[in-house]
């Protein structure tokens, strides 16, 4: 049995700015460095993405 390298990691933050701002992170990240013997096709791969959203709240002013 071969074990092959591979990781998976996620992070999830979020700030608060002040009082009504907010600001959050997202990094997701999925990898394998492959190395399956006799393999033809290509087994590495990655998946990676950061997402980042930033949202306000607002008293109505009349």
């Amino acid at each position: 049995m071969e074990n092959y390298t591979s990781v998976l990691a996620e992070f999830y933050s979020n700030f608060q700015l002040n009082r009504s701002d907010n600001m959050g992170v997202y990094l997701h990240h999925n990898s394998s460095q492959g190395g399956i013997d006799d393999l033809v096709l290509d087994d590495k791969f990655y998946n990676t993405f950061l997402d980042l959203n930033y949202t306000s709240r607002t008293r109505d002013v009349v």
